[in-house]
């Protein structure tokens, strides 16, 4: 598991005792790096405050669509390295969306 998503959960959850990291993350990005957005990392947190009891957020919908069609934009510009022998697909960049929820 990524190291930047995997912090949470095994802070907030398993007391920092769970949740193993792939050592290949760390030489992925090292390898191939990623220019979206500037002088970030690969992973984009985004905190959006509002309030809701329908199970549908209108404003985290929003900030994360605009995220998206801004790496869309970028993506068109700046093609995935073709020589990742890790990517299933090498014409087309991995995007992996994850929103918590209360149960």
């Amino acid at each position: 598991m990524n190291a930047e998503i995997s912090k949470f959960s095994r802070d907030e959850f398993y007391e920092g005792k769970a949740l193993k990291d792939a050592n290949t993350i760390t030489e992925r990005n090292k390898q191939f790096t990623f220019g979206f957005p500037k002088g970030r990392s690969r992973s984009i947190w985004l905190d959006v405050a509002s309030t809701t009891d329908t199970g549908v957020n209108p404003k985290e919908i929003a900030a994360i669509k605009k995220i998206l069609q801004e790496f869309i934009e970028w993506a068109r510009e700046n093609p995935p390295p073709m020589d990742n022998e890790n990517r299933d697909d090498k014409k087309r960049w991995e995007v992996a969306l994850l929103s918590p929820y209360s149960a």
